[in-house]
Protein backbone atom coordinates (compact mmCIF):
# COMPACT_ATOMS: atom_id res chain seq x y z
CA UNK A 1 0.00 0.00 0.00
CA UNK A 2 1.41 3.44 -0.87
CA UNK A 3 2.61 5.66 1.97
CA UNK A 4 0.02 8.23 2.96
CA UNK A 5 0.99 11.90 2.95
CA UNK A 6 -0.92 12.97 6.07
CA UNK A 7 0.57 13.26 9.56
CA UNK A 8 -2.92 13.02 11.12
CA UNK A 9 -3.49 9.64 9.41
CA UNK A 10 -3.79 7.72 12.70
CA UNK A 11 -6.96 9.72 13.39
CA UNK A 12 -8.72 7.89 10.54
CA UNK A 13 -10.28 4.47 10.97
CA UNK A 14 -9.27 1.41 8.99
CA UNK A 15 -12.10 1.80 6.48
CA UNK A 16 -10.81 5.24 5.51
CA UNK A 17 -7.27 3.95 5.23
CA UNK A 18 -8.43 1.02 3.05
CA UNK A 19 -10.55 3.17 0.71
CA UNK A 20 -7.86 5.83 0.43
CA UNK A 21 -5.13 3.25 -0.17
CA UNK A 22 -7.22 1.61 -2.88
CA UNK A 23 -7.74 4.99 -4.53
CA UNK A 24 -4.01 5.77 -4.45
CA UNK A 25 -3.13 2.40 -5.93
CA UNK A 26 -5.71 2.70 -8.72
CA UNK A 27 -4.67 6.25 -9.60
CA UNK A 28 -0.99 5.24 -9.61
CA UNK A 29 -1.84 2.32 -11.91
CA UNK A 30 -3.76 4.62 -14.27
CA UNK A 31 -0.80 7.03 -14.32
CA UNK A 32 1.59 4.17 -15.05
CA UNK A 33 -0.57 2.85 -17.88
CA UNK A 34 -0.88 6.34 -19.36
CA UNK A 35 2.91 6.66 -19.35
CA UNK A 36 3.33 3.18 -20.81
CA UNK A 37 0.69 3.74 -23.49
CA UNK A 38 2.66 6.23 -25.52
CA UNK A 39 0.27 6.63 -28.45
CA UNK A 40 -1.25 3.14 -28.24
CA UNK A 41 -5.02 3.62 -28.42
CA UNK A 42 -5.72 0.23 -26.85
CA UNK A 43 -4.94 1.55 -23.36
CA UNK A 44 -7.86 4.00 -23.25
CA UNK A 45 -10.41 1.72 -21.58
CA UNK A 46 -8.02 0.46 -18.90
CA UNK A 47 -6.88 3.99 -18.03
CA UNK A 48 -10.49 5.18 -17.87
CA UNK A 49 -11.66 2.29 -15.70
CA UNK A 50 -8.79 2.64 -13.21
CA UNK A 51 -9.42 6.40 -13.05
CA UNK A 52 -13.14 5.96 -12.43
CA UNK A 53 -12.62 3.41 -9.67
CA UNK A 54 -9.97 5.61 -8.09
CA UNK A 55 -12.43 8.50 -7.84
CA UNK A 56 -15.15 6.26 -6.38
CA UNK A 57 -12.73 4.94 -3.74
CA UNK A 58 -11.57 8.48 -2.93
CA UNK A 59 -15.20 9.61 -2.56
CA UNK A 60 -15.86 6.66 -0.25
CA UNK A 61 -12.79 7.52 1.85
CA UNK A 62 -13.97 11.12 2.30
CA UNK A 63 -17.52 9.98 3.11
CA UNK A 64 -16.24 7.55 5.72
CA UNK A 65 -13.88 10.14 7.22
CA UNK A 66 -16.62 12.74 7.59
CA UNK A 67 -19.76 10.65 8.22
CA UNK A 68 -18.68 7.01 8.69
CA UNK A 69 -20.70 6.00 5.60
CA UNK A 70 -19.80 4.82 2.11
CA UNK A 71 -21.65 3.90 -1.04
CA UNK A 72 -23.11 0.42 -1.29
CA UNK A 73 -20.98 -2.07 -3.14
CA UNK A 74 -22.15 -2.50 -6.71
CA UNK A 75 -24.12 0.74 -6.90
CA UNK A 76 -21.48 3.32 -7.65
CA UNK A 77 -24.03 6.03 -8.38
CA UNK A 78 -24.61 6.18 -4.61
CA UNK A 79 -21.11 7.55 -4.12
CA UNK A 80 -22.27 11.04 -5.09
CA UNK A 81 -25.37 10.91 -2.87
CA UNK A 82 -23.44 9.60 0.12
CA UNK A 83 -20.67 12.18 -0.37
CA UNK A 84 -23.23 14.99 -0.59
CA UNK A 85 -24.92 13.73 2.60
CA UNK A 86 -21.54 13.53 4.37
CA UNK A 87 -20.32 16.97 3.35
CA UNK A 88 -23.41 19.06 2.66
CA UNK A 89 -22.40 22.41 1.20
CA UNK A 90 -18.69 21.55 1.63
CA UNK A 91 -18.97 19.53 -1.61
CA UNK A 92 -18.47 22.08 -4.40
CA UNK A 93 -20.55 21.68 -7.54
CA UNK A 94 -17.39 21.44 -9.64
CA UNK A 95 -16.06 18.41 -7.76
CA UNK A 96 -19.51 16.86 -7.60
CA UNK A 97 -19.68 17.28 -11.38
CA UNK A 98 -16.30 15.57 -11.82
CA UNK A 99 -17.47 12.57 -9.81
CA UNK A 100 -20.83 12.44 -11.61
CA UNK A 101 -19.16 12.50 -15.02
CA UNK A 102 -16.68 9.78 -14.06
CA UNK A 103 -19.39 7.51 -12.65
CA UNK A 104 -21.63 8.16 -15.66
CA UNK A 105 -18.88 6.83 -17.93
CA UNK A 106 -18.40 3.65 -15.91
CA UNK A 107 -21.12 1.57 -17.57
CA UNK A 108 -19.93 2.36 -21.07
CA UNK A 109 -16.31 1.67 -20.12
CA UNK A 110 -17.01 -1.54 -18.20
CA UNK A 111 -20.09 -3.21 -19.58
CA UNK A 112 -21.23 -1.82 -22.91
CA UNK A 113 -18.15 -2.65 -24.92
CA UNK A 114 -17.55 0.95 -25.94
CA UNK A 115 -14.01 1.56 -27.17
CA UNK A 116 -12.37 4.44 -25.36
CA UNK A 117 -9.55 5.99 -27.38
CA UNK A 118 -6.42 6.94 -25.48
CA UNK A 119 -7.44 10.62 -25.36
CA UNK A 120 -10.74 9.70 -23.66
CA UNK A 121 -8.90 7.56 -21.11
CA UNK A 122 -6.48 10.39 -20.45
CA UNK A 123 -9.42 12.78 -19.98
CA UNK A 124 -10.89 10.43 -17.34
CA UNK A 125 -7.47 10.29 -15.67
CA UNK A 126 -7.25 14.09 -15.54
CA UNK A 127 -10.72 14.29 -13.99
CA UNK A 128 -9.76 11.66 -11.41
CA UNK A 129 -6.57 13.59 -10.58
CA UNK A 130 -8.56 16.81 -10.06
CA UNK A 131 -11.09 15.02 -7.88
CA UNK A 132 -8.29 13.39 -5.86
CA UNK A 133 -6.58 16.75 -5.28
CA UNK A 134 -9.81 18.19 -3.91
CA UNK A 135 -10.46 15.10 -1.76
CA UNK A 136 -6.94 15.33 -0.34
CA UNK A 137 -7.62 18.92 0.69
CA UNK A 138 -10.77 17.70 2.45
CA UNK A 139 -8.69 15.20 4.43
CA UNK A 140 -6.38 18.01 5.54
CA UNK A 141 -9.35 20.17 6.60
CA UNK A 142 -11.14 17.44 8.50
CA UNK A 143 -11.62 18.37 12.16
Amino acid sequence: MPVHPYPQWPLFNRSVVAAFGCSLTLLDAADSLAALAGEDESYGNAIALLSIHSAISRADAVSIAYAERKSAEGDHTQAVTVLRAALGNRLPKREEGLLVSLIAAKDSVSYQGKFYPLADGQLMLEKARRFAAWADRMFQQRP
